[in-house]
């Protein structure tokens, strides 16, 4: 993370998919119910440092995503997204912070 952020909470779990995961929280907050400032290291690589992550539902899939864009190279970002119902402290973390309730609260109790 960039000097002058402070962490505010880490969670490390594995994927569904078998991929190391680890979601660092930064101490900054947006101003948005929908989403939250996050630097994101899968297998140890960091893919997204203080990015804007949205917390929401993606269609024909079951479950809370927090979606991304991450640098695939130096020349090009993608979107990402990471399903929160793999990581069930850090689902029931944003619920409990207020971050995209009518989402989340579906899936709070299922872990």
């Amino acid at each position: 993370m960039r000097k002058g952020i402070k962490v505010k909470r880490t969670f490390k779990f594995v994927s569904s998919r078998g991929a190391k995961v680890k979601v660092i929280l930064g101490e900054k907050d947006t101003n948005n119910i929908y989403s939250v400032i996050v630097s994101v290291y899968v297998n140890r690589k960091n893919i997204a440092d203080n990015v804007e992550a949205y917390i929401s539902c993606l269609v024909g899939r079951k479950g809370a995503f927090m979606i991304f864009t991450s640098k695939k190279n130096k020349k090009e970002d993608r979107e990402t997204a990471i399903c929160l119902n793999d990581c069930p402290k850090l689902l029931k973390y944003l619920f409990v912070i207020g971050k995209n309730k009518r989402v989340l609260e579906e899936f709070v109790g299922d872990k």
